[in-house]
């Protein structure tokens, strides 16, 4: 942590932030840094006694503290992963230089110990490969440990080929989750929980976010989760990095899956669309338009080719066709 700050105003479009705040941002150079710590505050002078008052003994007390397990064990992952910290004592240390606080550490180090992201021996701590991948993609540890449980039972029951399967597996976490009304979508909802097949047990309160990625693989619209979901396709090349830490790791040996799933979450597509989507400038709706068509792969480019007025779509097919010949 900075041993000095500084803040500059202490007014925010014309209103005067609240004393909370002030001490909030103020009280970073107060963490424990090896010493004494320096605040610079720059206000208006019409604004310095009512700053003193905002900051007089009597002013909100403000503390840096984490008392949830799940919390401190998401800050301590990478500290572990990195050997920054090797057993409790050095995980007590970590936390008062880096939180001036006293978390509840041994509770996180149980919470990863039983999520196997850590390994104790001996009282060393050591990251597993479920840690080095939340570490690395800044990831919660439950849930990296979630999806190694999900896709390992996914492929030991060859259930790749299943929609609702590999949503399940994507979406059954505890804490990586979109939340949202879906009144409108419960149908949807409905339907997707019904999907899943019997014997993949569901997290309480986790049918939601299967239905995220369901929606996101070219499922049902996703409604008012929508904008979320978006943003869960944005990031996506964080959770397939997981995910690949995952399968070298475990010796899945399923890239291709992955990139397949990649590609519909990319696309928004459905299985029936990969093989046509695998080409470049064949996007959704032109994979739809050459499927109404009767083409179900790159086989059936050359048939259909002269039929197509899209000049765009002809130069993808042309292009697809050079490159396998």
């Amino acid at each position: 942590m900075a041993d000095r700050v500084i803040v500059v105003g202490v007014r925010r479009g014309g209103s005067l932030i609240r004393a909370s705040e002030l001490q909030q941002m103020t009280g970073r150079a107060g963490r424990r840094h090896g010493g004494e710590a320096t605040v610079e505050l720059i206000v208006d002078e019409k604004d310095a006694a009512l700053v003193e008052d905002m900051l007089s003994e009597d002013a909100v007390d403000v503390q840096s503290t984490f008392s949830d397990p799940d919390m401190v064990a998401t800050a301590l992952m990478p500290e572990i992963d990195r050997g920054t910290v090797t057993d409790a004592v050095s995980a007590k240390a970590w936390c008062a230089r880096s939180m001036c606080a006293e978390p509840a550490v041994e509770q996180a180090i149980e919470l990863l110990c039983e999520t196997e992201a850590v390994i104790a021996e001996n009282g060393s701590l050591r990251s597993s490969a479920v840690g080095t991948c939340a570490a690395r993609y800044y990831f919660h540890p439950a849930d990296v440990a979630a999806w190694k449980n999900n896709f390992s039972c996914l492929f030991e029951l060859g259930l790749e080929d299943d929609e609702a399967a590999t949503a399940w597996a994507l979406g059954n976490v505890p804490f990586d989750r979109i939340v949202g009304d879906v009144s409108r979508q419960k149908e949807c909802v409905a339907d997707c929980r019904h999907r899943i097949p019997i014997g993949l047990e569901t997290m309480s309160g986790s049918l939601l976010n299967v239905f995220s990625w369901w929606s996101l693989m070219g499922g049902p619209p996703a409604g008012s989760i929508r904008p979320a979901c978006i943003e869960r396709r944005k990031q996506f090349g964080r959770y397939k990095a997981a995910l690949r830490g995952l399968n070298d790791a475990y010796r899945w040996d399923s890239e291709d899956f992955l990139d397949e799933v990649e590609l519909r979450v990319r696309k928004n597509i459905g299985p029936h669309l990969v093989p046509l989507c695998r080409f470049s400038g064949i996007t959704k709706t032109k994979a739809e338009f050459l499927y109404d068509l009767g083409v179900r792969d790159i086989t059936g480019f050359e048939r259909v080719l002269n039929a197509v007025d899209d000049p765009e779509l002809c130069e993808s097919m042309q292009k697809a066709l050079s490159s396998v010949s």
